[in-house]
């Protein structure tokens, strides 16, 4: 809804990338929240193409877009992870990363906000900046207090040396 989509637009979506890669096999991640039961899907229930594969599964979207050339969301934040990989990104709905010059933005009101002076062109730094560094509060994961992005980073780096190394198998 604050995306700026409804079901038409997941439809539309669906369509173009089928369209626009007629020779490519086309993959679906199911959202975390659709997975979850929170939200509803609007794409699993339409699938009537054999070109196009469904992921249910909870997985990293990481893994995920290694192996892809371009990403079709509606407001996904796996676009803006796209984006760091260096993925072309079309979006559909109104996510905070489009308008900003580094997607292709097919949403109707997407012109809206850039003659509204609310968007002008950024880097993908400038955007991973105001998002992850200016934006985000973060508390120290050692202290309980108020962190840095960079202390739950070390936490996280910490933590999984630590699973690593305990990491075991039994026999």
């Amino acid at each position: 809804k604050y995306g700026g989509a409804d079901q038409q637009t997941f439809l539309e979506m669906l369509d173009k990338a089928i369209k626009e890669n007629p020779t490519a096999t086309i993959y679906i991640k199911t959202h975390t929240d659709v997975i979850n039961g929170y939200k509803q899907g609007f794409i699993t229930n339409n699938l009537n193409n054999n070109s196009v594969i469904l992921f249910s599964d909870d997985i990293n979207p990481i893994s995920l877009l290694k192996h892809v050339n371009k990403v079709y969301v509606v407001t996904s934040h796996m676009g803006f992870e796209a984006l760091l990989l260096g993925k072309e990104v079309i979006t559909f709905g109104l996510p905070w990363y489009a308008g900003w010059g580094l997607t292709d933005d097919r949403h109707k009101n997407i012109k809206s906000l850039k003659h509204n002076n609310r968007r002008t062109e950024a880097t993908i730094t400038e955007l991973f900046a105001a998002s992850y560094i200016l934006y985000c509060q973060y508390i120290n994961p050692n202290t309980g207090k108020k962190g840095t992005i960079f202390d739950v980073i070390n936490y996280l780096i910490k933590i999984k040396k630590l699973n690593n190394k305990l990491r075991g198998s039994v026999n």
